[in-house]
C-alpha cells in the first residue's frame, strides 16, 4: 500500500534540498581542504586585523544579499524597458512594492515576510492595452533581464578582483569580498539560465524557452498576465477573457500556473453567476494547492472561505477554512488584494448570493 498522492508529491518537493543538504554535510570537509590553500593566498602573509577579519565575516552575508538583488533588479529593468509595469520585487528580507493611493503610484519598502521569497522574485505586469504579440516580447525581454544582469555583475566584479592590486589588508579584503560577488553571480546567472524547474516554479531559461517556442502552455503564461493586469486595473471578473481562461484552465499540470489560472476561471464564472461551474472549479483549485507551499494554501483557503460565506451561505464551513487560512502572508500584491477585496464586497450583495 503506497503513500497517498499528496503526500508523495510533499516527498517529491523535499527531496531535492534535503538531497543538497546531505551533499553538502558530506563533501564539505573535502571541500574546505580543497579551498584552503587559495583563500589563505588572497590575503597578505600577516593576516588580517580584528576589523577585516569581521569585515569578511559580515560583507559575506551582504554580497550574498547584492548578487540577490541585482538579478532581481536586472528581471525589473528590464521588464520596465519592455514596457511592463513594476510591480513588485524581493530580495532576502526586503521586498518592494508598487502601490496606487490616491495620489498616484509609488513605491513602498518593507520587510519580506514570505520564506518562499528569500531568494527573490520580481513581478512585472502589462498594462491592460499591451497585444498578446507585444507582451509575448516585452515577457522574454524580462525573464532574460535577471540571467543577464547577473552574468554582466559577474564577470566585471571579477575583472576588478583580478585587475586590483592587494597589497594592505583592506585592498585584500575588498578584492576577497569582489571575488565572492563575481563568483556569485555568474553561478547565479548560469543556473537560472538553464531550463529546469519544479511543480512550483519554472527556471528563467525554462520560462524563456516555454515563451519562445509558443503552445498552449506559453499562452497560458501570456493569459495569467494579462489577466491579472485587467484584475488591478478594476475590471470586473465577468468582462475577463471566458474563452482563454477556459483554455488555461484546461491544461492539468499541478503546477501554480494551473493554480492561477483555475483561480482566475473561477472568479470569472462566479461573476457571471455561473455558481455550480464556479464551486467545480475551486475544487479543482483547492486539490492544485494542496500539493504546494503554504502560502499558496492559504490563498485557496481564503478563496474558499468567502465563496462558502458568500455564494453558499455556509458560514460554518467559512469559518473552517478562514481558520486553515491562518499564519501565512498571502501571495497577493497590495494592489491585488484590493481589487480582489472589492470583487467580494460586490458578491456579497449581489443576485448570484442566494
Amino acid at each position: 500500500m503506497g503513500l497517498p498522492p499528496v503526500r508523495r508529491r510533499r516527498l517529491a518537493n523535499w527531496a531535492v534540498p534535503l538531497g543538497l543538504i546531505a551533499l553538502m554535510a558530506v563533501g564539505y570537509p573535502y571541500l574546505a581542504d580543497w579551498v584552503r590553500a587559495p583563500l589563505l593566498r588572497l590575503f597578505p602573509p600577516e593576516g588580517l586585523t580584528l576589523a577585516q577579519t569581521l569585515s569578511v565575516i559580515f560583507g559575506g552575508p551582504a554580497v550574498l544579499f547584492l548578487i540577490i538583488l541585482s538579478h532581481e533588479a536586472g528581471h525589473a529593468l528590464a521588464g520596465i524597458l519592455g514596457g511592463l509595469r513594476f510591480e513588485m520585487m524581493a530580495a532576502g528580507p526586503v521586498l518592494l512594492r508598487s502601490v496606487e493611493p490616491g495620489t498616484g503610484r509609488r513605491l513602498k519598502l518593507g520587510l519580506n515576510r514570505q520564506p518562499a521569497l528569500l531568494a527573490g522574485y520580481s513581478v512585472c505586469l502589462p498594462p491592460p492595452e499591451m497585444i498578446p504579440q507585444e507582451l509575448r516580447r516585452a515577457m522574454v525581454l524580462h525573464i532574460s533581464g535577471g540571467p543577464g544582469a547577473s552574468l554582466i555583475v559577474g564577470i566585471g566584479s571579477l575583472a576588478a578582483a583580478v585587475l586590483m592590486p592587494a597589497t594592505s589588508g583592506w585592498e585584500s579584503v575588498a578584492r576577497a569580498l569582489l571575488l565572492l560577488m563575481g563568483c556569485g553571480s555568474l553561478l547565479v546567472g548560469l543556473f537560472t539560465g538553464l531550463p529546469t524547474g519544479g511543480r512550483s516554479l519554472l527556471s528563467d531559461g525554462a520560462r524563456w524557452l516555454q515563451l519562445m517556442r509558443g503552445g498552449e502552455r506559453a499562452s497560458r503564461d501570456l493569459t495569467l498576465l494579462s489577466t491579472s493586469s485587467r484584475s488591478m486595473a478594476g475590471d470586473a471578473p465577468r468582462l475577463w477573457d471566458g474563452h482563454l481562461l477556459q483554455a488555461a484552465g484546461r491544461i492539468a499540470d499541478s503546477s501554480l500556473f494551473e493554480f492561477w489560472a483555475l483561480r482566475y476561471l473561477w472568479l470569472h464564472h462566479w461573476d457571471c453567476s455561473r455558481i455550480a461551474e464556479a464551486s467545480a472549479i475551486l475544487q479543482r483549485a483547492l486539490r492544485v494547492a494542496e500539493a504546494h507551499d503554504h502560502a499558496v494554501r492559504r490563498q485557496a483557503a481564503l478563496d474558499a472561505a468567502r465563496f462558502s460565506m458568500w455564494a453558499c451561505s455556509a458560514p460554518e464551513v467559512a469559518a473552517e477554512w478562514r481558520g486553515r487560512a491562518r499564519g501565512t502572508e498571502s501571495l497577493l500584491t497590495e494592489d491585488h488584494e484590493a481589487a480582489v477585496a472589492s470583487f467580494f464586497e460586490a458578491q456579497a450583495s449581489s443576485d448570484a448570493t442566494p
